[in-house]
């Protein structure tokens, strides 16, 4: 009897630890489904490194992983194309390896000066944009919470520089900081890789 005991114990101890462990693997399979990640993980991002001796051929840095490049950025900012003294400044980043960017946040101030920018007008079908001035109203943020299916390819955004209003801008230089969060599309989505890069660029005169 005793031994039926021992035995009947173990049986319920193992059926309780396997229901355990399927009850974990589900929770884990849905919150990889969700995107809900558990753990998360800082990201190096390369110095921004000019293309070309033109200072207007534009920025690019590469995101690494373990060694291995699962994004890359490229910023520019366009001479005036007209007497208004409006400036493109374009931002594209593109995702490599089954790697989805799923928020991004982009913000631009100089050191002594309010900066105004406007956005392009995004194509339809964009995930909800919050466009709006920085916490001390000098600077401008742009940032997208959950990008969906687009945080898959190449997203681009172009911004439009007020380089002169009823002020000329003393500075020629403008800083541009970009944090992000992306993750490995894998069969259990468990971790966020995390990444902040910023870059000073001249201001075309």
């Amino acid at each position: 009897m005793a031994k039926l005991n021992v035995k009947l114990k173990l049986k319920i101890t193992l059926g309780a630890l396997i229901a355990i462990a399927v009850l974990v693997f589900l929770m884990l399979v849905r919150m990889s489904e969700t995107e809900r990640f558990v753990f998360s993980r800082d990201v190096y991002v390369e110095t921004f490194k000019q293309l070309g001796s033109n200072p207007y051929d534009g920025y690019h840095a590469d995101i690494i992983d373990s060694g291995t490049k699962v994004a890359s950025i490229y910023v520019r900012v366009d001479p005036p194309t007209s007497n208004l003294g409006y400036v493109n400044f374009m931002f594209s980043i593109t995702p490599y390896e089954r790697t989805e960017i799923d928020s991004l946040s982009l913000e631009f101030f100089m050191d002594n000066n309010y900066v105004t920018m406007y956005l392009e007008t995004p194509q339809g079908g964009w995930p909800d944009i919050e466009f709006h001035r920085s916490s001390n109203a000098k600077g401008v943020v742009f940032s997208v919470e959950d990008l969906g299916w687009f945080g898959q390819s190449t997203m681009e955004r172009d911004f439009m520089l007020v380089q002169f209003s009823s002020r000329n801008y003393t500075e020629t230089r403008i800083t541009f900081n970009m944090e992000l969060s992306m993750h490995k599309m894998t069969l259990l989505q468990l971790t966020a890789l995390k990444a902040q890069a910023f870059v000073d660029i001249t201001i075309p005169r």
